[in-house]
């Protein structure tokens, strides 16, 4: 039997460095792109591409590497098989149990973790939590390396397939820049109060606040999440947020509280805070106050990793 190995180097941000992800082998295609089910389509955030197995492998011992800058690995996020629609969900094998092993590169690539996980065989995101691990030095990072030991027998076809897979790191405080404040404030309410962590003092906008966008990064940092803490309720709340970074979008639906509320920011290749650059923050629609204008009372950022010199 032949093994290939798939390798993808991207370099990201300093705060990264550079990050990659390979794969023991995969399904070659003479429709659609020779390489349409290689390992980055298990990273690309889409439920209708996925990583498949070359079906001349045996899915047992199949694996699925990737690097990780200096951090601390929290959990593990994946769609079991090929998430299109029930019929490729149950058409191909699905990832029953897993072998996680992390490498730490600081270390001369010794494990420092190895760890079996199960799946439920249910479509949609399954997050499972592993023990914490730190990995990396000030130059190294680490490796995160899944290997298959048991799937769930697909109807049709012999070999897995896997529609995503997302590390997450541990997060911790970032430093915020409002790089592009809203437009259109109500007087009196100066977009200062924003990042001021004080959840006494609020913006708000002139109008309903519906369409409002402003723009938030951390210079150096891997930024995961953005919270936000809506104003009084007397103001208008965000209710939709769209979040948009290194040009993927998502879209979020907050609670009517005044706590502060989290949001992911798309991730670009295989765990979380893996982007870089400004993030875009856009209050879609709103929950109705009895005041004028859309009221938000702190802004803030969590990041995976910091790579500032």
């Amino acid at each position: 039997m032949r093994r290939t190995t798939a390798l993808v180097t991207l370099l990201l941000l300093p705060a990264v460095a550079s990050a990659g992800f390979r794969a023991s082998s995969f399904k070659k295609e003479t429709r659609g792109g020779e390489t349409q089910r290689n390992a980055a389509a298990a990273l690309d955030g889409d439920l209708a591409t996925c990583w498949m197995i070359d079906p001349e492998e045996g899915n047992e011992g199949s694996w699925f590497e990737i690097d990780v800058p200096k951090s601390t690995i929290d959990k593990l996020s994946i769609v079991a098989g090929w998430d299109r629609d029930d019929t490729t969900f149950a058409d191909y094998p699905r990832a029953k149990t897993l072998k996680v092993e992390v490498f730490d590169e600081g270390k001369d690539g010794a494990k420092v973790l190895e760890h079996t996980v199960t799946l439920a065989d249910q479509r949609g995101w399954q997050t499972i939590d592993i023990p914490d691990t730190t990995v990396g030095d000030e130059v190294f990072g680490g490796k995160v390396r899944l290997t298959v030991q048991e799937v769930v027998p697909g109807l049709d076809y012999p070999n897995l397939a896997l529609s995503e897979l997302l590390v997450i790191l541990g997060e911790v405080d970032a430093p915020i820049a409002l790089s592009e404040p809203p437009e259109g404030t109500l007087a009196g309410k100066t977009t200062a109060a924003l990042t001021d962590k004080d959840p006494r003092t609020f913006w708000a906008s002139a109008a309903d606040g519906a369409g409002t966008a402003f723009q938030v990064e951390a210079d150096g940092f891997g930024v995961s999440s953005v919270g936000l803490q809506a104003g009084p309720k007397a103001q208008a709340r965000p209710k939709t947020i769209r979040l948009t970074a290194n040009q993927a979008t998502r879209t979020y639906t907050a609670a009517d509280t005044d706590q502060m509320q989290w949001f992911a920011v798309p991730p670009v290749v295989g765990y979380t805070g893996s982007g870089w650059g400004p993030i875009k923050v856009e209050i879609v629609d709103t929950y109705a106050g009895t005041q004028p204008g859309v009221g938000v009372a702190e802004v803030a950022l969590k990041a995976t990793s910091y790579g500032g010199l």
